[in-house]
């Protein structure tokens, strides 16, 4: 799924966004966090992903995600508030903006949270 930008300031997503590429685009957000957790060296303890890796008959650090459950849940809701999947539009660059910071918001304190390493604005 490719990201268009118009010259009239907004951002929306092509070619047609439906269920399974909205669920695609929030797994994409997903993975470009666990990347710069895994480049950085950031582990997220997470009591959910550790039950489903029991349950589930991992050994540890088999499952390799980093973000899961409820934490999943809540950084791509907050990335993706305003979009509607089933009557997809251009989006203003300062709504997509907004909701990206409020998804790092999200984040950072979840990392906060968990007591890893913070990020921090440089």
């Amino acid at each position: 799924m490719k990201k268009q930008t118009s010259a009239s300031n907004h951002i929306t997503l092509a070619p047609v966004l439906n269920a399974d590429s909205f669920a695609e685009f929030r797994g994409e957000i997903i993975d470009t966090l666990e990347d710069f957790c895994d480049s950085n060296g950031i582990a997220i303890s997470n009591p959910e992903k550790e039950e489903y890796d029991r349950e589930a008959g991992y050994a540890p650090s088999e499952n390799e995600a980093i973000i899961f459950g409820d934490d999943y849940d809540l950084i791509v809701d907050e990335a993706t508030y305003e979009m509607d999947w089933e009557n997809p539009k251009p989006l203003p660059d300062s709504l997509v903006k907004r909701n990206a910071k409020n998804a790092l918001n999200t984040f950072n304190s979840i990392l906060q949270k968990r007591g890893t390493r913070e990020l921090r604005k440089h």
